[in-house]
């Protein structure tokens, strides 16, 4: 079962992707319907697209590229282009960025283990003061 964290960074990578294609539909001066009809999709099932709502496939992907007239790389890269030789010139990379939602997992794990010590260390140092009260009664 997958965990709330990982949940939410898939539905926040969909939203993105979403918002780039729907970017990229809008530069081409093409509706959602155009959209729909070349893919062979219904309306509604490509509108869920833009909004992040549909996990889709890698042939998908590659579809609505062809449609877009880009490449695959374009809509999940945007930082990324393809020279006219072929060659790939990245533009502003960053070196940590396609590993960012890992990092992000990781973190925020890391962040509810140091509350969970935080709590831990808060009852252990509950417990010395009781202890050294009931020394100091005796």
């Amino acid at each position: 079962m997958p965990d709330f964290c990982s949940m939410e960074m898939d539905k926040k990578i969909l939203k993105k992707l979403g918002d780039r294609i729907r970017l990229l539909r809008m530069d081409k001066e093409l509706t959602q319907e155009n959209m729909a009809i070349d893919l062979g999709i219904s309306i509604t099932a490509y509108s869920k697209i833009e909004r992040g709502q549909t996990n889709i496939s890698y042939l998908r992907l590659l579809q609505i590229a062809e449609v877009l007239g880009v490449s695959s790389l374009k809509i999940t890269h945007p930082d990324v282009d393809r020279h006219s030789d072929n060659s790939i010139i990245v533009r502003d990379y960053n070196p940590n960025q396609y590993d960012t939602v890992s990092l992000l997992q990781r973190v925020h794990r890391l962040e509810e283990d140091i509350h969970q010590f935080q709590k831990i260390l808060v009852d252990k140092e509950d417990i010395i003061t009781l202890l050294k009260e009931k020394l100091t009664d005796k």
